[in-house]
């Protein structure tokens, strides 16, 4: 018998500091702008963990998650995208309600994902998850994480990662 190991919620503390991260880049980077949380409206749906406004990298939506993935849900090297995408009172995934309020505000869309036993964090363009779970693909490897994605850390470009692959149709 496998023993399921707990996820334990760091979401909130993921998103504190990938505000921070954000903030820092766009100041040493020279270009203006703000990632702030967006306020979560009480017992309303949060439509989205973070916002970028700048005029110099564009206006952009933010959904973090934060992961163990040893065990679980997100052993054998993939998630499984209802762990990710749950579907709340509305009957709308979450996905696709932050999908629609991505589109219908033009912002960009990263879905932003901190992987807890590496230590790594990588920012996925939300249309790519958008796009597997409309194709009602169930995982997303890990595999496909690191090839499509923008590791934070590595010597990329962060700036051309959001103007060319996290665009929102």
């Amino acid at each position: 018998m496998s023993k399921k190991v707990p996820i334990i919620d760091d979401g909130k503390v993921f998103e504190d500091w990938l505000s921070k991260y954000i903030n820092s880049w766009l100041e040493t980077n020279k270009k203006r702008g703000l990632c702030y949380a967006f306020p979560d409206g009480g017992n309303q749906i949060q439509r989205i963990d973070l916002i970028i406004d700048s005029v110099d990298i564009g206006n952009i939506g933010i959904e973090c998650k934060s992961i163990f993935e040893l065990g679980g849900s997100f052993s054998n090297g993939k998630i499984e995208l209802n762990m990710i995408n749950r579907t709340g009172g509305t009957g709308i995934s979450q996905i696709e309600r932050q999908h629609q309020f991505l589109r219908d505000t033009g912002r960009f869309g990263i879905f932003a994902i901190e992987m807890r036993h590496s230590q790594e964090r990588y920012l996925l363009p939300h249309s790519y998850l958008f796009d597997k779970i409309a194709a009602g693909d169930q995982t997303l490897t890990f595999e496909e994480i690191y090839q499509n994605s923008y590791r934070i850390g590595s010597n990329g470009n962060l700036e051309l990662f959001i103007q060319h692959k996290c665009g929102v149709n």
